[in-house]
């Protein structure tokens, strides 16, 4: 993404340690920014927050996403979502494990609007406490019915999520 001047949508679940993983990739010099739901406990959610800006992650709150995430992605930042959270009613209805699950699917829509590089990941940690990154690169073609491009993308990427879990 950066070598073709791209910006990226990152998508993930929590899995291992994906807080470190963005935390690594601003240190490094990644532009980063966090899309981010509220917690119900404000001190806990401003203890978090804080961490995440020390170490260079900017941070969008899920309720402003709509309206703030364009903006990051003109500038060619990377954007990271996590796609694991029961989105309700806003969702989409895919398979998870075979169960229908309803999932968020606002990086399926930026990502069909923006056209960024898609790159799921995911974390482990090893035996010997050592965090493992796997990326993995979507290449998705849209039809151009943007309903099932929605459906198609979210499932793709539930996935490779599902991959990493197993793995």
């Amino acid at each position: 993404a950066v070598e073709k001047g791209k910006a990226a949508i990152f998508f993930s679940a929590p899995l291992g340690n994906w807080e470190l993983a963005g935390a690594y990739a601003a240190k490094v010099g990644y532009p980063i920014t966090f899309v981010v739901g509220s917690q119900a406990n404000k001190e806990i959610e401003e203890i978090i927050d804080r961490h995440r800006r020390s170490a260079g992650i900017k941070i969008i709150k899920k309720s402003n996403a709509n309206r703030e995430v364009i903006k990051p992605l003109r500038e060619k930042r990377f954007i990271a979502m996590m796609i694991d959270q029961d989105a309700h009613q806003a969702g989409i209805h895919v398979p998870f494990f075979g169960q229908p699950a309803s999932t968020p699917r606002g990086v399926a829509v930026f990502a069909l609007k923006m056209k960024p590089a898609i790159i799921g990941m995911t974390t482990y940690r090893s035996g010997d406490g050592v965090i493992h990154v796997r990326l993995h690169e979507v290449n998705f073609e849209a039809s151009g019915d943007k309903k099932q491009d929605i459906y198609e993308l979210t499932l793709v990427m539930t996935k490779i999520i599902e991959e990493g879990i197993r793995k």
